[in-house]
């Protein structure tokens, strides 16, 4: 938006100092960038602090109400200066009442499923594997759901969440699917750094149950098929500690949380990223592998089918399991090297097909200019 002349101001949670560190912020004009940050930082401390507790609760429930205040008054300051407001998904209640109130456009951006869906899937997981389940404020679940239903529009990233609203009733017409886009900078195929062994996977992100981390290390902490390894970039979710113990677990090397740089090296020395998900929006790291040249393994509830084509760039999982882990890994070594070649470029061609975030952000304008 930025880019195009069209932005005419940010609101964040957080400080300034902060906020121009990022790269998204950092290339936006100072005078567009407004900042409420009282309430949020508390909470951010708050939660290191204390985990799950009902003080915590209460305060990300005043911190979405102050902000949603902050944001309403920000809008009807500049109300004739403004045309559309996107917010994401939680955040924009008041101000989207606001502007649809005075004839103007309202985008709920949603990067996950639908809240509702989201926590039966979370809940029936910690269910399962004997684990309790962190709570959400029932304000905040209303909350999400009447910004939904204002919305003049509502956005997600993928198809799989698309449809995720469609059970709850939304109309389709209403829902607009914008992939996300990838930094071709930071991300690309470096034939220098690929391994010669190739006898590992990857997983990248937040090792957890919720991205089917559980799955894995029973898979791995097996006898995974011809050996292989798996590398795990990332932090561990606490949950997995008290699952299986400490992260020495056999055959998962554990590399913590690295910078996006050495992300592309990790990436580079695997055969290829898996990402079993039970539930997400759509992940990120599948894009920036396949810009890597490297094929996905990945769920249907991580978005995978808006990017990988079965057999083509990847092997999607119809089910979450050790079964259907094990048959995509050895779907995918049964390949000859020119096979295993041909899949590294249809990656890299997928990859051109979607296009940079500049193709994420004309998805976007196109979207505004159709809804006012």
């Amino acid at each position: 938006m930025s880019s195009r002349g069209l932005l005419h101001s940010i609101c964040t949670t957080l400080p300034r100092y902060i906020a121009k560190q990022d790269i998204i912020f950092s290339s936006v004009g100072i005078d567009k960038l407004f900042t409420y940050p009282y309430f949020f930082m508390p909470q951010v401390a708050l939660d290191r602090a204390l985990g799950q507790t009902l003080i915590n609760e209460a305060s990300a429930v005043l911190t979405t109400r102050t902000y949603q205040k902050y944001v309403a008054e920000h809008l009807a300051k500049n109300l004739d200066n403004i045309d559309a407001y996107i917010a994401i998904s939680g955040s924009g209640f008041k101000g989207g009442k606001f502007m649809i109130d005075h004839g103007k456009a309202y985008c709920f951006d949603r990067g996950s499923t639908e809240i509702t869906h989201q926590l039966n899937v979370m809940q029936m997981l910690h269910d399962q594997l004997r684990l309790p389940c962190r709570k959400v404020a029932g304000w905040l679940i209303e909350n999400e759901t009447k910004e939904a239903s204002i919305a003049t529009a509502i956005t997600v990233p993928s198809s799989y969440c698309k449809q995720t609203f469609i059970d709850k009733g939304f109309s389709s017409a209403k829902i607009h699917v914008i992939p996300y886009g990838v930094n071709l900078t930071e991300f690309y195929r470096d034939q220098c750094l690929k391994s010669t062994s190739r006898n590992q996977l990857i997983f990248c992100g937040q090792f957890s149950i919720r991205k089917g981390a559980h799955v894995l290390v029973d898979y791995f902490g097996k006898s995974p098929y011809n050996g292989i390894r798996l590398s795990v970039v990332g932090s561990v979710n606490p949950n997995i500690s008290k699952l299986f113990g400490d992260t020495s677990i056999a055959n998962i090397d554990f590399h913590g949380v690295v910078p996006r740089s050495r992300v592309r090296f990790y990436m580079q020395q695997a055969k290829a990223l898996i990402l079993p998900s039970f539930e997400e929006g759509l992940a990120l790291v599948m894009l920036q592998a396949l810009a890597c040249g490297v094929p996905i393994i990945a769920s249907i509830q991580s978005g995978a089918t808006e990017y990988i084509r079965d057999g083509y760039n990847g092997f999607i999982l119809e089910d979450i399991s050790t079964q259907a882990i094990d048959q995509a890994i050895r779907r995918l070594y049964s390949q000859t090297d020119e096979e295993e070649e041909a899949m590294s470029e249809n990656c890299l061609a997928s990859v051109n097909d979607i296009g940079g975030w500049d193709s994420y952000g004309q998805h976007w304008v196109d979207l505004i200019n159709k809804i006012t």
